[in-house]
């Protein structure tokens, strides 16, 4: 419902936490374009592969390779 109420067909939603890849999968199987990123390597294999399995396609930026560098 969140994707449907506050973006349009065709939007790029962006999920810079993607998890799962529940938010990039809504948006791509209501009419958008996703792109996501996960900093866990397993977590994003198995969204990667959640994704892969449900047959839609997302951009993915190059998280499992990408280091968090300190913050403070």
């Amino acid at each position: 419902a969140l994707i449907r109420d506050y973006s349009r067909p065709g939007d790029l939603v962006c999920d810079p936490c993607a998890g799962g890849g529940t938010t990039l999968l809504a948006a791509v199987q209501t009419g958008r374009r996703a792109v996501g990123a996960e900093m866990d390597p397993q977590t994003h294999a198995k969204a990667a592969a959640r994704l892969a399995n449900a047959k839609v396609t997302v951009d993915w930026l190059d998280a499992p390779n990408a280091v968090q560098e300190a913050l403070l």
